[in-house]
């Protein structure tokens, strides 16, 4: 069995570190690291229900 490589990790608000491996010549994950790093962090979106919607809103 081939080892996994630790290429990098991400804090994840209110959750635990998100963490990305390589195992052996595999490069889908450097490349990945590679195309997201420049990026900034993304905007906090809304909550979805079970079935992938919104949830909705009554009425005041």
């Amino acid at each position: 069995m081939t080892p996994r490589e630790l290429i990098d990790m991400a804090e994840v608000p209110g959750g635990p570190p998100l963490r990305l491996f390589r195992r052996g010549g595999d490069p889908l994950g450097t490349m990945a690291c590679d195309r997201l790093g420049g990026r900034p962090a993304p905007t906090a979106r809304a909550p979805r229900t079970s079935s992938g919607s919104p949830p909705s809103v009554a009425p005041a």
